[in-house]
């Protein structure tokens, strides 16, 4: 069970936003140029007076690289969320140093939406959540827009009063 599974008793999740998917690329391209480099390595016989032990710890002491860009991108994946609530905003980066954001929908004072070009084509962005403590900045989530959406569809539902025209409160 994870912190941001622990709700009230009246909340319910309207949205639940990760990272996207598209942070394994850089690892996957790494993990290429890396076979590339072993392929190479053996069709050129590059060391060929050497004993095999060196020659193997030549030829695969470089797929630490990939190995460990593929753990940075995985955890980093597993280890960033952002929830909303009828109620609450609530959000879990990190892994040995964890920023948790927990605050209610009408304390958060902006949301700001960052998208890059690529960004754009495969739906994912920047979200920066400001609020009287600070901000809290998610890179690479997926769907930002829709988490802005619904903060502010969510904020105009629970402040205006039935039958009441305009909107109370503040706007993210």
């Amino acid at each position: 069970m994870s912190y941001l599974d622990t709700l009230a008793e009246n909340e319910t999740v309207l949205l639940r936003a990760r990272r996207t998917k598209l942070i394994f690329v850089d690892s996957v391209l790494y993990t290429l140029l890396w076979t590339a480099y072993v392929i190479c390595f053996y069709a050129m016989d590059w060391m060929p007076n050497a004993d095999s032990g060196v020659r193997a710890a030549v030829a695969f002491g470089p797929a630490i690289i990939p190995l460990f860009f593929f753990i940075r991108d995985l955890f980093s994946y597993i280890f960033l969320q952002v929830v909303i609530t009828n109620t609450r905003i609530l959000g879990k980066r990190g892994i040995l140093s964890l920023t948790v954001l927990n605050i209610p929908l009408n304390r958060a004072t902006d949301m700001k939406v960052n998208i890059t070009v690529i960004g754009r084509i495969f739906k994912f962005g920047t979200i920066t959540i400001f609020t009287p403590g600070g901000e809290f900045v998610y890179k690479k989530v997926a769907n930002p827009i829709k988490i802005k959406s619904t903060a502010n569809r969510v904020l105009i539902e629970n402040s205006t009063p039935t039958g009441s025209p305009g909107v109370q409160g503040t706007g993210l």
